[in-house]
């Protein structure tokens, strides 16, 4: 699962939330995948039972909706939080020092970046390479 759980173990921590993985026990692992398919699945949907279970507990705008994921909102950190660092990191001068990437490309994401377009993901990974680059070369 990619360490999730060390993963929200981790953002919770740092911000002081309670999470819980209530789905976790060994016991009801080997119940639920002991269940036929029917249990699990309707018309192509996944946790049918759960969803069972859940109603009139949940409202069913929350039953009935698309699963959704969770990303964190890189785009709009590395134009607020992370701007100066992504622009002191990402400089031409400093991009230029590792010889890999090509200064004025990068240059133009981080510009197309603050002015609106999402780059956020190659910027995101220049920014990490570049905070390691620094730290180990």
């Amino acid at each position: 699962m990619d360490q999730v759980l060390v993963k929200v173990d981790r953002a919770s921590m740092r911000f002081g939330l309670e999470v819980r993985a209530p789905f976790l026990s060994h016991d009801l692992v080997e119940f639920l995948l002991a269940l036929p398919p029917e249990f699990k699945y309707k018309n192509g949907r996944g946790k049918q039972l759960l969803r069972t279970l859940m109603h009139g507990k949940l409202p069913d705008q929350i039953l009935d909706r698309p699963k959704q994921g969770f990303a964190a909102p890189t785009a709009a950190w590395l134009r607020s939080e992370l701007k100066d660092l992504m622009q002191e990191m990402l400089s031409p001068a400093r991009v230029q020092k590792s010889e890999i990437f090509e200064p004025k490309e990068v240059s133009r994401l981080v510009a197309e970046h603050l002015a609106g377009r999402n780059h956020a993901k190659q910027l995101w990974n220049l920014l990490i390479f570049q905070l390691w680059y620094d730290t180990w070369q």
